[in-house]
């Protein structure tokens, strides 16, 4: 026990130290001046007993020391305020520098401005499209196929088909009928479902058209994401068979 309480003092005495530094640095410069007198001092009253004339002595004593300067830098570097020093002295430059151009500083108020502003909308759009899961039960189960082919792949023009890093091709579209066979063949997982995100399809409503956006869906697809509509019903297996109405289910939102 004692010997975990003097670890945890030792590793507490370093932060409380650059802290002290940093808060009191009027402070802290007074006791090194005063250190370092201490030293010069000394080495002068070693070198008068030795037999040195008391200038000479002085003067051997300030050689030794060697530079102030030099010794009062390795003891701030030692507290940990190399970093400190060099940002406040970069801080100060750079406000400096911007009163005097203040035509300049507007451009790069501005510039940061707009950089933060497209990063954030950047981050927010890929943290919804990449990192945040569906909000559907389970959703940690869902897996989305993939396939990718060499370069003497037989696919080479396929609706959402794309160039893979092995130098043939890849994507995740799949024609219906490979769907629909592996749907067939399916051993491993509870069920596949199909969709296709389209970006652009036509809506009359009220008799006025418009753009909207939507996706193709097998009729699995809500049963397997087990998502019930507030209104009316979902899409069905049985809407997926030859000759049947087509059907739509329109978002909240919309």
């Amino acid at each position: 026990m004692n010997k975990f309480r003097n670890l945890l003092i030792r590793s507490l005495a370093q932060p409380r130290s650059w802290l002290r530094a940093v808060t009191q640095r009027h402070r802290l410069e007074t006791e090194m001046e005063a250190e370092l007198s201490n030293h010069l001092e000394d080495l002068t009253a070693d070198l008068t007993r030795a037999g040195f004339p008391k200038t000479e002595a002085a003067r051997r004593a300030r050689v030794a020391l060697g530079s102030t300067v030099v010794h009062k830098d390795g003891m701030r570097a030692s507290l940990g305020l190399r970093l400190w020093d060099d940002l406040g002295a970069d801080l100060r430059y750079a406000v400096r520098r911007l009163r005097r151009s203040p035509g300049f500083t507007c451009v790069a108020a501005i510039s940061l401005a707009l950089a933060i502003g497209a990063n954030t909308t950047i981050f927010s759009v890929a943290r919804r499209l990449l990192l945040d899961r569906l909000n559907v039960p389970q959703a940690e189960e869902l897996k989305l196929f993939h396939w990718v082919g060499d370069k003497h792949v037989a696919v080479n023009n396929m609706w959402g088909a794309q160039d893979a890093d092995s130098g043939g091709m890849g994507g995740t579209s799949f024609t219906y009928p490979g769907y629909e066979k592996m749907r067939r063949d399916n051993r491993v997982l509870e069920d596949l479902f199909a969709f296709k995100y389209l970006p652009r399809m036509n809506a009359t409503i009220d008799g006025t058209a418009q753009i909207v956006r939507g996706e193709l869906v097998s009729g699995n697809y809500f049963d397997q994401l087990r998502v019930r509509p507030a209104l009316g019903r979902a899409i069905l297996s049985s809407d997926d068979v030859q000759g049947a109405a087509p059907v739509a289910l329109l978002s909240d939102a919309f």
